[in-house]
């Protein structure tokens, strides 16, 4: 009895360490394409699932850079983790635009960015939701010029 005791411990054990995610550092490398937005203002909802003209592709590297790439041009932000949290950092450091983190897998990413409201007023809640899939650079001729290929999780 006690043999079989010890047996299912190490099994739950070693059950618990294998499934450890991956960090968020190493999960957000590469390139992500927004598939859909949902805005909401003060109990107004809107849903995009149709490219706009503010999609764009954006690109995270080891080094904690992101290019937000469009157009066949691109801006660049630092980047860092700060709990559930991404924060981006414009180039001269003059503002920082912190995204909540939904969810985040090697295939999906959700971000949630809380933004001001455009009446003056208390008790106004806005926000944008973007939903990213992952994508392959070396399929986009375009984003190639701004990075190695990137490889794809199968």
């Amino acid at each position: 009895m006690r043999y079989y005791s010890i047996l299912f411990v190490i099994i739950i054990i070693s059950g618990l360490c294998s499934c450890r995610p991956e960090p968020p550092e190493q999960l957000i490398h590469g390139a992500w394409q927004v598939d859909s937005t949902y805005s909401f203002y003060n109990g107004f909802e809107y849903r995009q699932s149709t490219p706009g003209s503010d999609w764009a592709t954006y690109i995270y590297d080891a080094q904690g850079t992101v290019k937000e790439a469009k157009y066949g041009t691109f801006r660049p932000y630092q980047y860092r983790f700060a709990g559930k949290n991404l924060i981006w950092t414009t180039p001269d450091a003059s503002e920082e635009i912190p995204f909540e983190i939904l969810s985040l897998n090697q295939q999906r990413m959700v971000l949630k960015r809380d933004k001001p409201p455009l009446f003056p007023g208390k008790g106004q809640v806005r926000y944008e939701i973007r939903y990213f899939s992952r994508i392959d650079t070396t399929e986009i001729p375009d984003l190639q010029q701004f990075t190695p290929p990137i490889q794809t999780y199968e």
